[in-house]
């Protein structure tokens, strides 16, 4: 596959984060049921605490993308 860039724009590589933060939403939502039902949060705070970690790797990647691998051109940047 050729790396010739026919446009301004950066695609990204495919990454892990969204369907992780889809499991972690559905382990919050389970958590909140059970939370609900059975007066017992410790799924609930599993799936917040997983979610907050996901957030956080995710912006570290995008953070590394624009800073150090120079992915994001001024044409990004102003949209």
């Amino acid at each position: 596959m050729p790396n010739h860039k026919h446009h301004p724009f950066h695609l990204v590589d495919v990454s892990p984060w969204p369907i992780l933060s889809s499991f972690s939403v559905m382990i919050s939502m389970i958590g909140l049921i059970k939370w609900f039902y059975l007066n017992n949060n410790n799924l609930l705070l599993i799936g917040v605490f997983i979610m907050g970690m996901i957030v956080f790797q995710w912006w570290r990647d995008i953070i590394r993308e624009s800073t150090f691998q120079g992915n994001h051109t001024l044409k990004v940047i102003e949209g």
